[in-house]
């Protein structure tokens, strides 16, 4: 699991909706929908579907569903339903009304008749716009607002275009910028029931982060050389890519946010610090807490770790027309961050409708021999997961590799996550559209990855992990 899907769930799943929208969209439209989903689109219906408890846990989760009169409590059971298929890629995203229902402060000036396609026609008319001026996007998507700059003024007001907070309509100001009276521009921030706070804020490129709130990027215009939106964040939250030599014989790196948006990132550092690793005679990779994201993320380390050819699983896609309409929604939500691969990919995907596309394994051959590092350690506990398990397989078919810590997570049989909306907006399905070659021999799901040398801490730091693993090591 990234750290995108990680923080929505953690936000969304705080909300409430009331009984009379709840009624509006009865749960059992939903699960009778979700079940007529998952049949025609998930790689693993047919494997699950032969349980001999299949068809009485449909009938009693039925009959618990008829009941529910909450969204909330929809969402929880159908969550509960999707357990049979073990499936840890598999969930409910509850996204209704998902802020304490309050009632509102009023305050001027709204702009009811604002669009995205108004601030746009603006934008592209001013020449003299600033760097505050735009159409910024929170992560997640949880508010998008255009700021514009008042005529002759330093004002600048923040107007609702987009929000998931019921509590907020189009054309309301979410923020507004001031100058004090020593000229240095100030906010006022207006929470969820309007009240307002006076948050600081740093303003860098396409980056706008009001502290201990929020994170907003500039959607429109596009600047050259943006900052990469995932990586700040995820910076914001603690996660992050460190590479640090620390002895002359050890060189530790901890990768933490592998989404795809951070690859570039992590082969400047890898490139960068490409001499000092290879003269170190152990290598650390601490993907402890790492839940996953792009397995190319750590293309640029096999030379530091083959000895011999190892093999990357390949997967099984499912080509149906709803699999293949929700990848490319997908790939047009993050618009010019998209890889070409990407695209290709889902054309690929087309190629293939109507059935169960099968990318062969590969085999990576490593490059000529180096004598270090020497040892590659790689750390892992319980919140490894999906790419970041499928890393360690691959990596431990190498003579070096050393993995020491807990039992992975245990999430990684399906892959490529995709969403798809329910019958009541509130519900979102999130799916895997494939399932890797190695099922049903190997399966990892429920299972985990066994490490060589067993590690059990609660201390984060990593410093006692190294040195108890290179006190077990045999030179």
């Amino acid at each position: 699991m990234n750290l995108k899907v990680f923080l929505l769930v953690f936000i969304l799943l705080t909300g409430v909706l009331d009984s009379a929208t709840a009624q509006s969209c009865p749960c059992i439209l939903v699960f009778d929908s979700l079940l007529k989903h998952l049949e025609i689109n998930y790689p693993g219906y047919l494997v699950t579907a032969k349980r001999s408890d299949f068809v009485s846990w449909n009938s009693i989760q039925r009959s618990e569903i008829l009941k529910v009169t909450q969204a909330k409590q929809c969402s929880e059971k159908l969550q509960n339903y999707l357990s049979i298929f073990k499936d840890g890629h598999i969930g409910i995203r509850f996204k209704g009304d998902i802020f304490k229902k309050e009632k509102p402060t009023k305050f001027a000036p709204v702009w009811p008749e604002i669009t995205d396609s108004i601030a746009r026609e603006y934008l592209d008319k001013r020449a003299d716009f600033d760097s505050l001026e735009g159409i910024w996007e929170s992560y997640e998507g949880l508010y998008k607002v255009f700021i514009q700059r008042k005529m002759n003024t330093r004002i600048y007001e923040g107007f609702l275009l987009e929000s998931v907070n019921q509590n907020w309509k189009k054309g309301e100001v979410k923020m507004i910028f001031t100058p004090n009276d020593r000229g240095k521009i100030k906010l006022q921030y207006f929470m969820s029931s309007h009240k307002f706070t006076r948050p600081d804020f740093d303003l860098n490129r396409n980056i706008l982060e009001i502290k201990n709130r929020i994170v907003f990027q500039k959607i429109y215009p596009k600047i050259p050389n943006p900052i990469p939106f995932e990586s700040f964040v995820s910076g914001s939250f603690g996660l992050s890519e460190d590479f640090i030599q620390w002895n002359s014989e050890t060189y530790y790196i901890q990768l933490q946010n592998i989404s795809a948006g951070n690859k570039p990132l992590i082969d400047s550092l890898i490139r960068k610090n490409d001499w000092a690793i290879r003269q170190s005679k152990n290598l650390v990779i601490d993907l402890r807490d790492n839940e996953g994201g792009d397995f190319t993320c750590f293309e640029n380390l096999w030379p530091f770790i083959l000895t011999d050819p190892s093999v990357i699983f390949g997967t099984t896609y499912r080509c149906t027309q709803a699999n293949i309409a929700a990848y490319k929604a997908q790939l047009n939500q993050i618009e010019d961050e998209v890889i070409p691969e990407f695209q290709d990919f889902a054309k690929e995907l087309e190629t293939h409708i109507g059935l169960d596309w099968k990318i062969p394994n590969d085999t990576i051959h490593p490059e000529a021999a180096t004598s270090l590092p020497k040892h590659v350690i790689l750390l892992v506990n319980q919140k490894c997961k999906s790419s970041t398990e499928n890393f360690i397989l691959t990596a431990g078919q190498s003579k070096k590799v050393i993995v020491a810590g807990e039992t992975t997570g245990g999430v990684a049989d399906y892959e490529e996550l995709v969403d798809f909306p329910l019958a009541c907006k509130e519900m979102t399905l999130q799916m895997p559209i494939g399932k890797s070659n190695r099922l049903p021999s190997a399966p990892l799901d429920g299972i985990g990855i066994e490490p060589q040398i067993k590690l059990k801490s609660k201390n984060k730091a990593w410093q006692p992990w190294v040195k108890e693993v290179l006190r077990q090591i045999k030179d």
